[in-house]
């Protein structure tokens, strides 16, 4: 801006008149013509089922089906531990083993959160094409206390190369901890 005016100084001491288009002034944009609309806003999957119904929605294929939901991993991965905070009603994890052909979808959530421990429900689903709704479905409950000590059929999760499952009480209700070496493992966190 200083070297502005002493351009237009000694512009006017020449007895030149100059015009001067000062270089701050940006041109305004012309107004929109037509509004585009906002893309839709999909709200994120907190677990395997909705990511399942999403394929579904988006794919007019197994093939398609197949690359969006089964990824391939080396089997057995590295060991990973996770430390989950969780309420009643959540998913801890969920996996998806197989194809189009013949999938397995196996969940773990918690059932009940009380003074002693935490209740857990294990179901796996058995469907081809990943049709949920025709799924055959087989379903257990167990539990693991504060304490350590556990009953029920928690032996489901052996195949699922889970190991060292703990809980701890936690303010807004839970924290699962666990050790895996299954890479297909999906944890979805809510916060």
């Amino acid at each position: 801006m200083k070297k502005m005016r002493i351009a237009l100084f000694a512009a006017a001491l020449n007895g030149c008149s100059a015009s001067v288009v000062p270089i701050w002034e940006v041109p305004k944009k012309p107004p929109k013509s037509a509004t585009v609309p906002a893309p839709a806003k999909v709200s994120p999957c907190k677990d395997q089922a909705c990511l399942v119904e999403r394929a579904r929605k988006d794919c007019k294929n197994d093939q398609c089906m197949d690359e969006k939901l089964i990824q391939e991993f080396e089997f057995p991965g590295e060991e990973r531990s996770y430390s989950i905070s969780v309420k009643e009603g959540e998913e801890v994890f969920s996996l998806v083993v197989g194809d189009s052909s013949l999938a397995m979808l196996t969940t773990v959530t918690v059932k009940k959160i009380d003074e002693k421990g935490v209740g857990f429900g294990y179901t796996q689903k058995q469907t081809i094409g990943f049709d949920l709704s025709r799924a055959k479905t087989d379903g257990a409950e167990f539990r693991v206390n504060f304490d350590g000590s556990t009953n029920g059929e928690i032996w489901k999760i052996e195949p699922l190369e889970i190991w060292g499952l703990t809980v701890e009480k936690s303010d807004k209700g839970a924290t699962v901890s666990f050790s895996t070496s299954d890479n297909r493992i999906a944890i979805f966190q809510t916060e």
